[in-house]
């Protein structure tokens, strides 16, 4: 049966040191998973069912992001439910990017040209830079598993979600996934981090008949904003969801009257 494994941190920190001292990025730049040596991994207290799921990429900006919810199905299947706090660990996102899916890094992410913006890329979606959840967002494999866990049937992890019961268990991940700025200014913000307040926001927006990306902009700063005075995520759902709509008729008035 097919091993899934964390990156000793020992390796990690070497792995991170060589990042900064290859300007041109030619060890990311060659084809097929990272080697790792069996004293530089540690087996994960997760048995994977099958071989890792092949995840094809189109070779264009638009179609890179195109697959990124089928993909996302694919990686959390493969990889299964977690803790939140195994899945924070970054050790386990090193080795999938540069094990299991590296092509798949490799495809989705390219390089860019410039040697600063090389090592950012790489340190962002190879590794897992900084703290919380906006770090996961930006990792190749992370991000796509993180889209799952928080959005898939999310009235089965909170009954205060049953009100949005859906017979499209994934309703909500195609939704963060089908846009890239949806996901971006939800997952970005600290109000990303509760599910119950991310849904809601899902929601009014799914429901709204406006342009996805400008309405996303404006209502998850608005949001967020919100968050640091009230407690929004101990409103009934349905009164979490009218205010957010009250906040959109307000953005949706000022756009008219200008």
């Amino acid at each position: 049966m097919p091993r899934i494994y964390v990156v000793r941190e020992q390796a990690l920190k070497d792995m991170e040191a060589r990042v900064l001292l290859d300007d041109g990025g030619q060890w990311y730049r060659r084809s097929g998973a990272f080697e790792f040596t069996p004293e530089q991994l540690l087996e994960f207290p997760h048995d994977a069912p099958n071989e890792p799921p092949a995840l094809v990429v189109e070779d264009s900006r638009r179609g890179r992001a195109a697959a990124d919810f089928e993909h996302a199905l694919q990686v959390y299947d493969w990889i299964g439910p977690l803790s939140e706090t195994e899945a924070r660990d970054r050790r386990l996102w090193v080795w999938a990017a540069h094990g299991p899916f590296a092509d798949y890094t490799r495809a989705r992410w390219p390089l860019p040209s410039e040697p600063k913006k090389i090592r950012n890329s790489i340190l962002e979606h190879w590794f897992v830079q900084g703290e919380g959840r906006a770090s996961l967002r930006r990792h190749s494999v992370a991000r796509l598993w993180w889209a799952v866990h928080l959005t898939r049937a999310p009235w089965e992890q909170d009954d205060a979600l049953l009100p949005l019961l859906n017979e499209d268990p994934y309703v909500y991940t195609r939704l963060l996934l089908g846009n890239q700025d949806v996901f971006f200014h939800t997952l970005e913000r600290e109000f990303g981090s509760d599910q119950r307040i991310l849904i809601a926001l899902l929601e009014v927006v799914r429901r709204s008949k406006r342009a996805q990306s400008p309405l996303i902009k404006w209502l998850s700063k608005e949001v967020n904003l919100a968050c640091r005075y009230r407690e929004l995520n101990l409103l009934p759902i349905e009164e979490l969801i009218a205010l957010m709509e009250s906040l959109e008729a307000l953005e949706r008035e000022s756009s008219d009257k200008g």
